[in-house]
């Protein structure tokens, strides 16, 4: 019998984990994608456009697009870099940071269900093999 497809049961988690993750979020309601990506700009000091990216793994175009949404939603303000106007900076709006705020003890609820059925030392080595994973995925 072949070896289980990797990429059908990380999609098949990813997919699950996500669901269940914003189950929780809907609660303060968020998405989990607007949850992820605001979590992501909250971790760097004004961050433009492709340092979120990166971040994320995701293309700029899509970065682009999410990150308008979030501003028209009044979640973060953008604006150009005083460097090199070609780059779009990201930050955090007030009422971004308290949406944020108030979407964490829910994140936290859903996490905590996860670490509840792994267990500390399952979760930590779950983190080691998805970051090895990434780097092997890297081009």
């Amino acid at each position: 019998m072949p070896f289980p497809c990797i990429l059908l049961q990380i999609r098949k988690t990813d997919r699950q984990l996500s669901q269940m993750y914003g189950r929780y979020l809907v609660k303060s309601g968020m998405r989990s994608t607007q949850y992820g990506l605001l979590r992501a700009i909250a971790a760097m000091p004004e961050p433009f456009i492709t340092d979120i990216g990166r971040a994320l793994g995701m293309d700029q175009t899509t970065v682009t697009r999410n990150v308008e949404k979030l501003e028209k939603a009044g979640l973060v303000e953008t604006g150009p870099n005083p460097n090199d106007t070609r780059k779009k900076m990201v930050r955090l709006s007030a009422h971004g940071k308290a949406c944020l705020d108030a979407a964490e003890p829910y994140r936290a609820e859903a996490q905590q269900r996860i670490l509840d059925g792994l267990g500390e030392e399952e979760a930590q080595q779950l983190l080691r093999l998805l970051a090895k994973v990434s780097d092997l995925a890297q081009e």
